[in-house]
């Protein structure tokens, strides 16, 4: 399908559930990705 777009679920380390969505090819759909602690200002 066309322009379809998937999400998927993935596993922070040292998590024992799947919970933070991501796209297939993802660094967290991986096992790669990292969290930052902290939040980050946005300019708007």
């Amino acid at each position: 399908m066309p322009g379809r777009r998937i999400l998927v679920k993935g596993m922070a380390e040292g998590s024992k559930e799947l919970k933070w969505l991501d796209v297939p090819a993802g660094p967290f759909a991986r096992g790669v990705g990292q969290f930052v602690h902290g939040a980050h200002e946005t300019a708007e």
